[in-house]
């Protein structure tokens, strides 16, 4: 084994493995968080849908006078 294989081997190759390790946890940190915030902008839509849905049919039936006893979207009442 020549010098130069031996700096290869011993010092560039685990060098540029280390590198390739830190640039895999980024981007896994990067598309962990991406996704949570996505995750979590798409639950808030979908609350705040459901939200103006039953304050709609709850309007609608005080309007017209009738009862209304179905209960919020979030199990509360």
């Amino acid at each position: 084994m020549t010098l130069s294989q031996w700096i290869i081997a011993n010092w560039v190759t685990p060098y540029i493995q280390r590198a390739e390790a830190r640039g895999e946890a980024r981007g896994r940190a990067k598309g962990i968080s991406k996704g949570r915030s996505l995750g979590i902008s798409m639950g808030v839509a979908k609350s705040n849908a459901e939200w103006r849905a039953w304050l709609e049919r709850k309007d609608e039936a005080e309007a017209q006078g009738l009862v209304f006893d179905e209960p919020p979207p979030d199990g509360r009442g």
